[in-house]
């Protein structure tokens, strides 16, 4: 897999030759991690959060049904995301102003399925990209020939140490405690 299709897609939508290779890395780095900037996702899951260590691990990819979402996509699937865009185009070196109004030509002129075809194939899948199956591929091979993101491994032991066994605590003979005695004065 290449950036060539990202590239063309950016250069397609009127990015300035020295913008369209941050903005390439940028959203490369972002997808490959299947990093959802802060608000596209809709409203934080403190307590899945605080089940794994592993960003890239979700309750529904533990439970096999993929991720929640994926970068770049509104949760209706059904076009990109302009936010998403936008604040990558920030990070890459953009007037915030500036990235917003490339993010929506970017949203409005391409799909979901345009963004995530060349992934799709490069995963091994043929065809054209289904996003629900998409989502519960493992995307750590994809991540290897990249060496920026090497270290992106699902982390398989967060998994298992998030499950901590509770143990009922042991009762006296006849199943109940003795109260306590209130003390003079009470």
């Amino acid at each position: 897999m290449d950036k060539t299709w990202l590239k063309s897609m950016y250069t397609e939508c009127g990015l300035e030759p020295q913008e369209v290779g941050p903005a390439v890395d940028a959203t490369l780095k972002r997808l490959l991690r299947r990093e959802r900037p802060d608000g596209a996702e809709g409203p934080k899951r403190p307590l899945i959060e605080a089940l794994v260590r592993d960003p890239l691990v979700s309750m529904n990819r533990i439970i096999g049904r993929g991720d929640g979402g994926l970068p770049f996509i509104d949760d209706d699937e059904t076009r990109l995301n302009v936010a998403a865009f936008g604040h990558v185009l920030g990070e890459s070196g953009l007037d915030p102003v500036v990235a917003m109004a490339y993010a929506k030509v970017v949203a409005e002129a391409y799909a979901p399925r345009d963004l995530y075809q060349p992934i799709w194939q490069a995963l091994g899948q043929s065809g054209p990209v289904d996003l629900q199956v998409l989502r519960q591929l493992d995307w750590t091979p994809l991540r290897d020939r990249f060496p920026e993101l090497r270290g992106l491994h699902i982390d398989v032991t967060a998994v298992t140490q998030a499950v901590v066994p509770v143990k009922p605590k042991a009762q006296p003979p006849g199943g109940r405690r003795p109260r306590p005695t209130p003390k003079d004065g009470d």
